[in-house]
């Protein structure tokens, strides 16, 4: 229930900003993960990536329009459609971390990986896109 004071303080309470990104551990990466379910690779590729139409060639990938808060280089994302998405893993996680990254992925057919280095070192914040759910930020060896 909302009381007169709460919704006072609710006006001028602080929202959530961008961040710069924290330093890494030698030899690390941070990588993010989003999964979605589409229905077909085509369906996915054109929301990553944006459509591949020639009328519609400089428009903005879907993705990175839903993500205001960071300026996604959609050069470096990476993605898997369908059974292929454990092998995408595999490159970043190893062991534990690949069966714990492989259960987190289960529930959808696609799979998005962005390195932060496709973040272009600017303050960003991620988050749920219409249709892609944000699955967080992983240390993993660099390649």
């Amino acid at each position: 229930m909302l009381t007169p004071f709460s919704l006072f303080t609710s006006i001028f309470r602080r929202k959530p900003r961008a961040e710069p990104a924290r330093p890494l551990p030698e030899g690390m990466m941070r990588l993010h993960l989003f999964g979605g379910i589409f229905g077909s690779e085509a369906a996915a590729r054109d929301y990553l990536f944006g459509p591949v139409e020639v009328a519609l060639i400089d428009a903005p990938a879907p993705m990175t329009v839903d993500l205001p808060d960071a300026f996604v280089n959609a050069d470096f994302v990476r993605m898997s459609w369908g059974i292929g998405k454990e092998a995408l893993l595999a490159e970043y996680f190893r062991g534990e971390a690949l069966m714990d990254a492989v259960h987190i992925t289960s529930p959808f057919d696609t799979l998005a990986l962005l390195p932060e280095e496709g973040l272009g070192g600017v303050p960003f914040r991620l988050h749920d896109t219409p249709k892609l759910r944000y699955l967080g930020a992983f240390l993993v060896t660099a390649p």
